[in-house]
Formats: C-alpha cells, structure tokens, sequence
C-alpha cells in the first residue's frame, strides 16, 4: 500500500488557498498511485490562523460533512482514504484541532481530536479532545495522533491498548525551545505504540515559527527510518498491509508546486 504525506506550506492559509493546495496535492498523489493521504496539522484552515484573525473562532460555522464534498468527490473517485486535518466547531461551541478520515466511499469515517496542548498562542482557541481511538482501514488497525499527542504516554497508550498497527501523525513541529529533537520524541511514541509511527509535518518560513526544519518521518522500534525536510513535496512510501511492516527504504520526492489559479 502507497501512502502520500502533503509536506506542504499552510501554516499561514488562508482557507481557501490551503484547500486549493490541498485538492491539487490530493489529486496529484492519487496520480502516483496513493491508497492513502495524510496532510499536516490544521492544513486546512492553517496553524496560524487565529494569530491572523483572532475573531475566527467566533465567524466559524458548524462542522458538517458537506464542508468535505470536493474532497469527497475526489476520494471516491480515485478510491482513496484521505487524513484531513482542520479545526472543527460542534454544536456546544467547542473547537478541536482534528484530524478526519475520509474513506473511498465518499464518507467521513471517524475524526482525531487533538488531547494535549499549551492551549495559549496560536492555539489558544482549542478545545481538547479525551481519547485516541484505533481504526480499522484498509485491514490494518490505525491510530491518529495531533502532533503533541505523540510526546504523551497516554494517548499513545490507548492506542497500543486498542490494538494500532500504524500510527498517523499530523503535525507542524520543527525544533525549537521547547523540544529541540522531534525525531527523538517519535522514536518513543513508536515504543510506547509498539509499532510503526508516520509524521506528516509541514515547511514554510513565517513570522511565529520557521517550519523550513520541520521533519516529516517514519518511525519504527524507536529508530527513525527515514525522514525529510525542506521545499513543499508529496512524500510516497509503502507499507505491507498484510505483514504489518515498511517496507520503503526512503520516501519518494514529488516536488509539489501550486497551480496558479
């Protein structure tokens, strides 16, 4: 099984470029012969979206399916399963920082809400979600984590509890400060998971937080396999979905330049 990373520059949005990016990454991806895309974390809306507009959270409109139609259009067409990251408002007024799955059957499976945050900059608008589920896609038991929820013992706990046989990571983490070796945490998470861990991370030099050095990787028994950083690529690998194991040596590099609209 193909499995596509979207190493793109969105943390700056707006919405409506990410999801133009987005489409076309999806699309291209699908072009190589993807089974699977992951994108970063809120690809959609951009990790610096309430630094830009801190009013967001109050005009943002309720989560629902439709808002994924093009998507859906695209993943039942292509049959594939698509991560898409975005902040997502409920009916309580709560806003996540989700991860959704979109299946081949042009329907929205199940969604990750991130568990742990610092809840202050820009990502003082977060609502935590409480668990990590594991689900079954494609025969392989797959579990979802939002960038920090890989540093815990907890949410990687549950997901070892329930069994995962791959993790998915989306993320936009490059060293800093606070945690100067990312790799080093996911090699911990692949520990406690007790199986292979794939970081979609994202690029791009901004104002709050250069991303040029954030590493999307693949991580398995706490040795990190291969990885990349640098200019916006699709990232192709494989995974055996019957003998549960990596079986690429290193990613293969699409370079991705947007379409000019």
């Amino acid at each position: 099984m193909k499995i596509a990373l979207l190493h793109f520059d969105l943390a700056n949005g707006p919405g409506k470029t990410n999801k133009k990016k987005l489409l076309q990454g999806v699309k291209e991806a699908s072009a190589h012969g993807s089974d699977w895309i992951v994108t970063p974390e809120t690809a959609w809306d951009g990790y610096f979206f309430y630094k830009n507009d801190t009013t967001a959270p109050e005009k943002m409109s309720l989560h629902k399916q439709k808002d994924f139609q093009e998507f859906f259009e695209v993943t039942g067409h292509k049959q594939i399963t698509l991560f898409l990251s975005a902040a997502e408002k409920t009916i309580d007024e709560k806003i996540y920082n989700s991860c959704f799955i979109l299946t081949l059957d042009g329907k929205e499976t199940g969604v990750h809400r991130k568990m742990h945050s610092h809840q202050s900059g820009a990502e003082a608008w977060i609502s935590l979600g409480e668990e990590a589920k594991v689900y079954s896609l494609s025969g392989i038991k797959t579990g979802l984590l939002v960038c920090a929820d890989a540093y815990y013992e907890d949410s990687c706990g549950m997901l070892k509890k329930g069994g995962a046989e791959l993790v998915l990571v989306s993320a936009a983490w490059p060293p800093g400060e606070c945690c100067k070796d990312p790799v080093s945490v996911w090699k911990r998470t692949s520990l406690w998971t007790d199986c292979p861990v794939c970081v979609c991370n994202q690029t791009g030099a901004h104002r709050q937080m250069d991303m040029t050095m954030a590493k999307s990787a693949v991580v398995d028994r706490g040795n990190c396999l291969f990885s990349y950083h640098g200019d916006p690529a699709i990232l192709l690998w494989s995974f055996d979905e019957k003998l549960k194991k990596v079986v690429s040596d290193d990613f293969e590099i699409i370079p991705f330049k947007e379409t000019p609209t």
